[in-house]
């Protein structure tokens, strides 16, 4: 194939190259494609600044490059980009502030980036983002405010050393309405507290940190939690309000004896309760009209189904 024809292929995946740099026109030489996909380039340290004329790319995807350095600043310049994967680039320290330029961007994934320290403010302004997902990025910290985020809807986060979710901060000038999921494991988060205000129509939320201490509130529409690896954790909000909640899973958490208001729950179909401590404590369980109920007490390597219905 002549190198003047790669412009006309909609998809294009360069793999296992050895070369230390992209040539510098390959922007050019591709700008009409919709899919690039560079993987498995142990050599590349750079991307070439022409990235930012693939004017109708939509789907950029950057993975198992371990010495890329930085992504250039022309990455903002992706105005038709709406998914976004940076995987497995264990070199990669930042984002560049451009980020928040890429207006059309629904879906972004950072994973595996172990010198990702931080992530440019820029990310709030991401005004159209849907689903974002970061996971065993082992230095980074903190997540930036969430600033325009109004159409998120999905937020999953694992095997972070994050201390601290802002986005989540009940005291935030606006709300994220559009949020219905959160995943917040192996995190080091040691309070959580999502008012109403902040994400009125969260539907499920799945909790995970073995730094986690308190849980202060919870919104009312919840319909699944599961809540598991916190053993610092030692007691709950009450669930009274939480009268949608349809599933609610307590795995290995601290010895929490008393699950309060979870009577008022009608709308629960399953419960499941693992502890190595005592089974917590709830009132009118015989009252709530549940298909599946299962607690179990771990006393050293035997398991004893204390109830099941």
């Amino acid at each position: 194939m002549n190198i003047s024809q790669l412009s006309k292929l909609p998809k294009i995946l360069i793999k296992d190259t050895l070369s230390i740099r992209m040539p510098p026109c390959l922007g050019v030489l591709i700008s009409r494609i919709i899919n690039l996909i560079i993987d498995s380039c142990p050599k590349v340290e750079c991307l070439p600044s022409s990235l930012g004329k693939l004017s109708s790319l939509t789907h950029l995807e950057i993975s198992s490059c371990p010495v890329l350095e930085c992504l250039p600043s022309s990455l903002g310049d992706l105005s038709s980009l709406t998914h976004l994967k940076i995987l497995g680039c264990g070199m990669l320290e930042c984002l560049p502030p451009s980020l928040g330029d890429l207006s059309s961007l629904t879906h972004l994934e950072i994973a595996q980036c172990g010198m990702l320290e931080c992530l440019p403010p820029s990310l709030s302004d991401l005004f159209s983002l849907t689903h974002l997902t970061i996971h065993d990025c082992g230095k980074l910290k903190c997540l930036p405010a969430p600033g325009r985020l109004i159409h998120l809807e999905q937020l999953k986060i694992w095997s972070c050393p994050i201390s601290q979710v802002d986005i989540l901060e009940a005291s935030l000038p606006i709300a994220l309405g559009n949020l219905k999921e959160i995943v917040l494991t192996g995190v080091k988060v040691p309070k959580i507290s999502i008012s109403e205000g902040c994400c009125p129509c969260l539907e499920r939320l799945k909790l995970g940190s073995h730094d986690l201490v308190e849980i202060e509130a919870l919104p009312a529409n919840l319909e699944r939690l599961e809540i598991s690896n916190c053993p610092k954790l030692n007691r709950l909000p009450s669930f009274a309000h939480l009268t949608s909640l349809r599933e609610f899973e307590l795995k290995y958490c601290g010895p929490i004896e008393k699950i309060g208001g979870l009577e008022y729950s009608t709308s629960l179909e399953i419960l499941k309760v693992v502890s190595k401590w005592v089974v917590p404590r709830i009132e009118n369980l015989n009252h709530m009209p549940m298909r599946r109920l299962e607690f179990i007490a771990e006393e050293g390597s035997s398991l004893h189904v204390a109830f099941t219905q």
